[in-house]
């Protein structure tokens, strides 16, 4: 699995001293930090963190990791599913006296 650098352009990328400044030249986007009056150094910054707290401690983004970890499920492991969750509800139902409501 391959790990991006957080980038201060972002949006869940926050400055906790509320110095980063954001300007659009063309079609680039650039981040400048007010405080030091230089351009922003990232996850390098001691202030920097996000929004969303997914920045890695070593300046990865922890987003990327989290989107790849989703999987579907096949059919078979949903019928599965299913099957165990309608037992479950049946056994419920014989326990409370309501037989004539099981299918």
């Amino acid at each position: 699995m391959t790990y991006k650098h957080c980038i201060p352009t972002c949006p869940f990328f926050r400055c906790g001293r509320k110095a980063l400044l954001t300007s659009r030249k063309l079609r680039n986007l650039k981040a400048m930090c007010s405080w030091a009056g230089d351009e922003c150094k990232g996850p390098l910054c001691n202030y920097a963190f996000c929004e969303r707290r997914l920045m890695l401690t070593d300046g990865f983004c922890g987003l990327e990791e989290r989107r790849e970890e989703k999987r579907t499920k096949s059919l078979e492991e949903e019928a599965e599913e299913l099957g165990r969750s309608l037992k479950s509800a049946q056994e419920k139902l014989k326990r409370s006296g309501m037989r004539e409501l099981m299918i």
